[in-house]
């Protein structure tokens, strides 16, 4: 509770900013390519389903509404889902579903591909919530997950409202097996400003048990 209400309260005061805020570090249109490159390459057929959890201002939605027959997007924050909103209408997408719900919460979302852009770090516990995300994964389905790789710059706490300066590689692909995923492909973006994102696909093997 204590988290949602912390990201809730960063996001209403950023609302302005957010764009710009994110930017100053890894905005969508850094990893967009590569994040859009890995998934093209899953070949999901044309009626699996997305889940984007945390969708911000909503950027990537029209890309998986173009590769997928349905997509919801999952965000705890009202005035973040306004912006998706925006750009749903904007775009003419009528196959997304905009959720106000708590990702961790009680919903029987799941999805063929869920989506974790630069989400990660918002929460206090980045393993459990791996854990819980994997369970919303369909059989065979697949988890993408992009973040930026450990750094020690600190004021991204304070700027963008960062639980986690980043992860290694190797936490994020312990936490996704414990999580009863397996490691694919990874892609990695390094950026101007020193930062490198990471661009990682952990996949649901088709006769996996939900962890619960």
């Amino acid at each position: 509770q204590r988290r949602a209400v912390t990201s809730q309260d960063f996001f209403l005061r950023v609302e302005e900013k957010f764009r710009a805020q994110q930017d100053l570090i890894a905005g969508l249109p850094q990893y967009r390519e590569s994040l859009l490159a890995l998934l093209d390459k899953l070949n999901f057929d044309p009626a699996a389903s997305a889940l984007e959890v945390g969708p911000g201002d909503g950027g990537f939605l029209p890309d998986l509404a173009r590769r997928f027959a349905r997509v919801t997007a999952l965000d705890n924050s009202p005035t973040m889902l306004e912006l998706a909103r925006q750009v749903c209408q904007r775009e003419g997408l009528d196959n997304v579903n905009l959720q106000l719900a708590d990702a961790l919460g009680a919903t029987d979302v799941a999805a063929d591909c869920v989506v974790l852009n630069m989400v990660l770090h918002h929460f206090s516990d980045p393993a459990l919530a791996l854990r819980q995300l994997a369970n919303r994964v369909k059989a065979g389905g697949s988890l993408l997950v992009t973040e930026l790789c450990s750094h020690d710059q600190g004021w991204a706490r304070e700027a963008c409202g960062d639980l986690w300066l980043g992860f290694e590689q190797d936490d994020l692909a312990r936490w996704a097996n414990a999580a009863g995923l397996a490691l694919g492909d990874s892609l990695y973006v390094g950026l101007r400003n020193g930062f490198q994102i990471q661009v990682r696909h952990f996949q649901r093997t088709a006769g996996d048990i939900h962890h619960r």
